[in-house]
């Protein structure tokens, strides 16, 4: 009687594991023989220098956002438009030069500047999401005033 339960209920597992892993938003994930759900949320990654000043910080990421909105909804760049349409996160981060150097040669990046304000250098990096963070993004610190 129990044999019968639990192979029907294995069955029952792997079939709902093989819906979900055809999702496309989600994946499975298997830790201590558990089966767990986790969804792709993708994000845009917004890089401060470290040596830009805070008060102008806000001013810096809202005209290099709405640019590299452009740059990137002009180029039709799908998982941009996936990332407007499903997600529409962001997490910005305050990096050193050598990492600033690093993301600025990822794929489909938008570099933004003040021109009154360290000697008017490109200061921001706005990464178009993708579904793999680099872990240079990954394990940035966040942005917050200091």
């Amino acid at each position: 009687m129990y044999g019968l339960s639990i192979s029907v209920a294995i069955m029952f597992a792997n079939l709902l594991v093989d819906i979900i892993a055809a999702l496309p938003n989600y994946y499975i994930m298997t830790l201590n023989q558990r089966y767990y759900v986790m969804e792709i949320t993708m994000k845009m990654y917004i890089a401060i220098r470290e040596d830009f000043p805070d008060f102008m910080t806000p001013t810096l990421v809202a005209h290099s956002v709405i640019a590299a909105h452009i740059k990137f909804t002009e180029r039709k760049v799908p998982e941009y438009e996936k990332w407007l349409s499903d997600s529409f996160k962001k997490v910005t981060v305050r990096v050193s030069r050598k990492e600033f150097n690093k993301i600025a040669q990822l794929p489909l990046v938008y570099g933004g500047r003040e021109i009154h304000t360290c000697n008017g250098e490109i200061t921001c990096l706005v990464v178009s999401p993708t579904e793999v963070v680099p872990n240079v993004l990954k394990f940035a610190k966040l942005w917050k005033p200091e």
